[in-house]
C-alpha cells in the first residue's frame, strides 16, 4: 500500500466515515475490551485501505492507457505530416501530461529504473511506445 494515499482528500473522507461508522457501530462494553476493539478497527482500516488502493490502480491504469493511445495518435500524426500544426501541438500537449501522470503516482526513480532496465537488458536504449 502506498503511503502517499494518506495524502488524497477522497481517501481521508472515506477513512473518517468508516472510523466513524465503525465507532457507532461497535461502542465500548463491557463484552468487549479495548484491545479487541482496536484490533477490529484496524483490520477495518487495512480493508478499506486495499480497497481504496485496488479502485485506485484500476482508476489510474485506464488513465494511463488512453492517455498512451492519445500519444500514439499524436505521434503518427506528426510523422504522416510534421509540418502540420495540429499534429505538433497534440504532441506538446500530451508529453508533459505522460510526464505529470508518472510524477504524480510514481516517483521518478521508477522511471529511471525502467529505462535502465531496458538498456541494460536490450543493449540499447528503446523508444517508449
Amino acid at each position: 500500500m502506498p503511503p502517499s494515499i494518506i495524502t488524497h482528500v477522497a481517501f481521508k473522507t472515506l477513512m473518517s466515515a468508516q472510523i466513524h461508522a465503525f465507532m457507532v457501530a461497535c461502542p465500548v462494553s463491557p463484552a468487549a475490551s479495548r484491545a479487541v476493539r482496536w484490533d477490529q478497527l484496524k483490520a477495518q482500516i487495512q480493508d478499506v485501505a486495499r480497497h481504496y488502493c485496488s479502485t485506485f490502480h484500476a482508476e489510474r491504469t485506464g488513465q494511463l492507457r488512453a492517455l498512451r493511445v492519445f500519444a500514439s495518435h499524436a505521434r503518427d500524426a506528426y510523422l504522416a505530416d510534421p509540418t502540420s500544426q495540429a499534429a505538433l501541438d497534440q504532441l506538446r500537449f500530451t508529453a508533459p501530461n505522460l510526464f505529470i501522470f508518472f510524477l504524480g503516482g510514481r516517483a521518478i526513480h521508477y522511471i529511471c529504473e525502467k529505462h535502465m532496465q531496458r538498456k541494460n537488458h536490450k543493449g540499447n536504449v528503446q523508444a517508449i511506445r
